[in-house]
């Protein structure tokens, strides 16, 4: 067609000052790869002359479609013991014909958001989940098919610094035949028992001072069992116990006796 005017199936032009006639052919980008002709005809003495060329449609989109940022992108975890969750990096895509469909190759491993990717330039966000992975990557296709044929990868890798120290929990178990607010026993050679299980060293302090324990001031191994005894009679005594963490958990019991 003439530059600026709509295409047409045949033109007639004027050759120049040297015989040359020059047109210009438009191919659509959803064309097939075939082998394609032109025909040429002198329309003065009716003689032609037949050209082919070939029409290639690439649908790998390695020349076409581009993703930025390209190469590995890695995720790092908190901790030796734990990979990364809810952190999240964007890829952006060019080229081609959007809309762009993308799949990851472990898709329980990572959150896809704003895909399908609806113009050039746009971008998909990945978020992994905590899961560790190597090597992911993604398949990301164009309107017409075309195939980006080095996708960007993804990792998700435990970090480098030490894992937090687990917490154990920290529990005070009565001894059930030993007396409590609601069951006043006698105080004559009354002791009261607890085992104390979680994080060792474990303390207790007494509200009344004359309450002594064996075995007394910290103990250094879980579970430990406690014995309260010299108790003022008619007197609630309130039993704060704490456990080695930090911040150190608590737990409070009651004890009565009666003369």
């Amino acid at each position: 067609s003439p530059p600026g005017q709509a295409s047409v199936q045949t033109l007639t032009v004027t050759s120049d000052q040297n015989g040359n006639a020059t047109v210009r052919l438009l191919v659509p980008t959803t064309a097939a790869t075939q082998i394609a002709s032109i025909r040429a005809t002198d329309v003065t003495s009716g003689s032609n002359v037949v050209g082919q060329f070939t029409i290639a449609q690439y649908i790998n989109g390695s020349a076409v479609l581009s993703v930025i940022p390209t190469g590995t992108t890695t995720f790092n975890g908190p901790d030796t013991a734990t990979c990364n969750a809810g952190s999240h990096a964007t890829f952006y895509i060019f080229g081609g014909t959007p809309p762009y469909t993308v799949a990851a190759t472990f898709p329980n491993d990572v959150a896809l958001a704003g895909v399908p990717v609806q113009r050039s330039g746009a971008g998909f966000t990945v978020t992994p989940n905590g899961t560790c992975f190597t090597g992911m990557t993604f398949a990301i296709t164009d309107a017409t098919g075309r195939t980006l044929l080095s996708p960007p990868t993804v990792s998700n890798v435990p970090g480098t610094a030490a894992p937090p120290p687990t917490t154990v929990p920290f529990r005070v178990i009565p001894n059930q035949s030993d007396g409590s607010t609601s069951v006043k026993v006698n105080c004559t050679g009354t002791t009261f028992r607890f085992t104390l299980t979680g994080t060792t060293p474990f303390s207790v302090v007494a509200s009344d001072p004359n309450v002594t324990f064996v075995p007394s001031g910290s103990m250094t191994t879980a579970p430990a069992i406690l014995a309260a005894s010299n108790l003022t009679p008619n007197t609630t005594v309130t039993l704060t116990f704490g456990d080695g963490t930090t911040p150190q958990q608590l737990d409070i019991e009651n004890i009565y006796c009666a003369p």
